[in-house]
């Protein structure tokens, strides 16, 4: 029997460190989690970052995670919005906090929980603003980092050498 392409299957094409559901940071149906409105604060997050964009994945890809020079960030006020597993849901993360852009309303950030409750996955989108073409900010990169595992997935929508998973 062949899995359901949905919910936490894993992406075998991304090192299993990205779900199905995980694309753009989240993806599919909403059916399985409680959501709540938490805060709306400013924080940290990448921005701009057409450096990134047009960057090789040797050139972004550290051994643990995405270089540091690769990436621009900028403070901007998020929404925080809480996803919790219903009682009678099944996912492997217990718990989804996403923090959503205020200007442009892309998921900006998301830390996924295990079952024992602690941080597992962290995923981070790399955006930035098509002025010639659609127009607006765009995710066009990419990055999940599994903290149990010590591993991490790069990709882009720009450059044909990712996914890297490292």
């Amino acid at each position: 029997m062949v899995p359901d392409y949905k919910y936490d299957t894993p992406m075998a094409n991304y090192g299993g460190v990205t779900f199905w559901d995980e694309a753009a940071i989240f993806r599919g149906r909403m059916n399985r989690f409680d959501f709540k409105l938490l805060d709306k604060k400013e924080m940290l997050i990448p921005y701009n970052n057409y450096r990134l964009s047009q960057m090789s994945g040797d050139e972004v890809s550290g051994p643990k995670h995405t270089k540091p020079e690769a990436v621009r960030w900028e403070s901007h006020r998020v929404w925080v919005v809480e996803a919790a597993l219903k009682s009678d849901a099944r996912h492997a993360y217990s718990k989804r906090v996403f923090y959503v852009d205020e200007d442009s309303w892309f998921f900006a950030e998301l830390d996924g929980y295990g079952k024992d409750g602690k941080l597992w996955r962290v995923g981070i989108d790399y955006p930035f603003n098509f002025y010639d073409e659609a127009g607006g900010v765009y995710p066009t990169s990419l990055g999940f980092y599994d903290l149990d595992k010590a591993r991490a997935t790069t990709t882009s929508s720009l450059r044909s050498r990712h996914p890297m998973v490292r």
